[in-house]
């Protein structure tokens, strides 16, 4: 049978929608130079490797709605062209007094990921998985704070990294991911991977 019925089969692996970033030189070095900045805070920071743009969360998920739900989202990525964007920005969100995540941000010419992400929420509503409540906000989650202790530093990073393009992103797939919680932090394996449809421009 497909190998996504033997990921941890005794229990219901926990799944989520994402692009994946790989993260050039520019890009790691401005993360770097934020956590040594916020070094004296107490953050969980995002590994490069697991970076990502998560599009759907679906939780806990029982191992005999895993072939509908990868049926649904070859659908999906049949109807997604290949596409480019921006990251560019720092933030957080919370507010100033109680930040909760640090990200970067994501700049697009059209609303590319926003449509991938209302085509997905639609086919995975289909299957009982509805929308978030909050509205939603492509970006790259950097970090995610236990405790700051000075969020002024945060208003400055914001200031010093307004409107610096950090990396040029090409996407033409996205993945359905496991995730599993560890003492380190979350270990993200790839269930499925899904290619884009290429535009005729594609080279």
């Amino acid at each position: 049978m497909a190998k996504y019925f033997y990921f941890f089969p005794t229990i219901m692996p926990r799944l989520f929608i994402a692009i994946k970033v790989k993260p050039g030189n520019d890009l790691l070095n401005s993360m770097m130079k934020i956590q040594q900045t916020l070094a004296s805070d107490s953050i969980n920071w995002v590994k490069p490797y697991n970076m990502h743009i998560t599009l759907k969360f679906l939780g806990d998920t029982r191992q005999e709605s895993i072939p509908p739900i990868i049926s649904k989202l070859k659908t999906c990525a049949a109807a997604i062209e290949s596409f480019g964007f921006t990251v560019k920005d720092f933030g957080y969100f919370g507010n100033l007094r109680f930040p909760r995540v640090l990200w970067m941000g994501v700049e697009q010419e059209k609303k590319n990921i926003e449509n991938a992400y209302q085509l997905i929420q639609t086919e995975m509503d289909f299957l009982g998985y509805p929308a978030e409540k909050q509205e939603f906000r492509p970006h790259l989650t950097i970090g995610r704070i236990k405790n700051m202790h000075d969020t002024q530093k945060l208003r400055e990073l914001e200031g010093e990294f307004s409107g610096v393009l950090l990396q040029q992103v090409w996407i033409d797939t996205f993945e359905l991911y496991q995730s599993k919680l560890t003492p380190s932090g979350p270990v993200y394996s790839v269930v499925e991977k899904f290619n884009l449809n290429k535009p005729d421009t594609y080279e």
